[in-house]
């Protein structure tokens, strides 16, 4: 019973942790000297290929596990969006709301859900 309650918090804990705070993958690459003076210069079908590796060559810095899980997903929609338009640039990717907001309330939902299938668990195992 407490192994449910435990998991259900660090669940709701992290779940908090990862939508609280607005990443921006693009926003975290300085532009390198092959690339334009400003990152919202570059265009969206470059930077969908990039690796984890190259954007931390390009921001000279690690990558936290939630920087990393942030670009793979925005990474995803620049591809998406580079089909509609190829020639779009990151600044315009940025300006067009591409969900970027949708992520957060996604995994909030996610973990009430979980949260309200444990307590479900939990109070069902009670003796009545």
């Amino acid at each position: 019973m407490k192994l449910f309650t435990r998991y259900g918090l660090a669940l709701l804990i992290i779940s908090l942790a990862v939508c609280s705070h607005k990443i921006y993958a693009a926003s975290l690459a300085e532009p390198a000297a092959d690339h334009p003076a400003s990152w919202k210069d570059l265009k969206i079908k470059d930077v969908a290929t990039w690796k984890l590796k190259d954007l931390q060559r390009v921001t000279g810095h690690t990558l936290s596990l939630k920087e990393k899980a942030a670009f793979l997903v925005y990474k995803h929609k620049m591809k998406k969006a580079a089909k509609r338009n190829p020639g779009m640039t990151v600044g315009e990717f940025m300006a067009s709301g591409n969900a970027f907001n949708k992520i957060g309330w996604v995994f909030i939902i996610i973990a009430v859900l979980v949260l309200i299938f444990l307590v479900v668990i939990v109070t069902s195992a009670l003796p009545h």
